[in-house]
């Protein structure tokens, strides 16, 4: 039989060993989602403000790196990883699918599966009728593969300020954002950055 201080020996390792284990298992579980489709790290810039659905399977966030794909730049971009096939998208594209004209940031991705992405943009080719110069709220619809334009005046077109910081359900449908724009309702008078929640098909 067992003295008891052989018992408490044994449990005393037992209880190191599980320990160890969920060290290690903690550390293996850290992976780096600011990498290109190959897996080679960033280069050329800093990947900042990530955002990610439920499950955690996809990631976006801001980077100025020029690698993450074929034919970045070194602005700021929004891209969209997803951490599964290991496989990279490029969110902040202009009209024609390339990297925009400007800088994007505050990604943020609707949690349930990660089809639509927010963000704010100083970017004049993300739509065809950007003509403000200011920062701009847009959604991707990834799957659709379309960009709207969230921040819009009453008219449907550019808002006269700037808009930043969106919020997005987890359905995607409804995004909320901050802007100084007097135009995106029609009775704006208090001379302030208001809160604003907009409505979008899915």
């Amino acid at each position: 039989m067992l003295s008891n201080k052989k018992i408490l020996t044994i449990l005393v390792g037992v209880v190191i060993f599980f320990i160890a284990a969920a060290l290690i298992s903690g550390i293996e579980s850290t992976t780096r989602v600011s990498t290109d489709s190959s897996g080679s790290q960033a280069t050329g810039g800093a990947s900042t403000n990530p955002s990610m659905t439920s499950g955690g399977k996809y990631v976006v966030f801001e980077s100025a790196a020029s690698n993450l794909i074929s034919g970045g730049n070194t602005t700021s971009d929004i891209y969209r990883k997803d951490t599964s096939a290991n496989t990279v998208i490029l969110i902040s594209a202009d009209t024609s699918g390339a990297a925009a004209n400007g800088p994007s940031s505050d990604a943020v991705i609707s949690a349930t599966d990660g089809r639509y992405v927010a963000f704010s943009s100083s970017a004049t080719d993300l739509i065809s009728s950007d003509t403000n110069s200011v920062s701009d709220i847009y959604r991707r619809d990834i799957t659709g593969n379309a960009t709207v334009l969230i921040s819009a005046n009453t008219a449907g077109g550019a808002a006269n300020g700037g808009s930043a910081k969106p919020s997005i359900s987890a359905d995607g449908r409804y995004v909320a954002f901050h802007s100084a724009a007097t135009d995106l309702i029609a009775s704006d008078s208090n001379s302030a950055t208001d809160v604003f929640k907009a409505a979008q098909q899915l």
